[in-house]
């Protein structure tokens, strides 16, 4: 009589189940975190770009501007950066200086930071002048307060 036992194989240990290859579910969720990650690198570098010019403008009036030329100077890179080719009227903002920029850019401030008229002309009259410090100071001020509550975030022209 045989030995029924002589019959069976020897026991073989399980081998780990392979990590690699990749399932299907696992190849996805890698594409959907890699879309996700440029996404957001992309959005951050066009936002870091968007901003710069205004950061720079708001910089060059604060500490670098010593004639009102220079402000006005950083109100049109503003102004040619941020907002689209042509005025309401149909001119460019390139074209268009003094007055007729103070008071167009004064009406996309808010209203209670709005200049008044007189205080416009007062400005555009001494742009020209060689001393006027109180309006060189007035002036800045407008300018300031456009970059930072009017001045849109990102460029309409794009």
């Amino acid at each position: 009589m045989t030995n029924p036992l002589a019959q069976l194989n020897d026991i073989e240990e399980i081998q780990q189940v392979a990590w690699w290859p990749l399932g299907w579910g696992w190849w996805l969720l890698l594409a959907l975190v890699i879309i996700i990650v440029v996404s957001i690198a992309l959005y951050a570098a066009r936002r870091r770009r968007d901003r710069r010019v205004l950061h720079t403008c708001i910089q060059q009036v604060r500490d670098q501007a010593q004639h009102m030329r220079d402000i006005s100077t950083a109100l049109k890179i503003a102004a040619l950066h941020y907002l689209p080719s042509q005025t309401p009227s149909g001119a460019t903002y390139a074209a268009i200086s003094g007055l007729e920029l103070l008071t167009l850019l004064n009406t996309q401030l808010p209203e209670n930071k709005q200049f008044s008229a007189s205080q416009l002309n007062a400005i555009a009259s001494a742009q020209y002048s060689p001393s006027a410090q109180e309006q060189f100071n007035s002036f800045r001020e407008f300018a300031l307060r456009w970059l930072t509550h009017a001045c849109p975030r990102r460029p309409e022209h794009v």
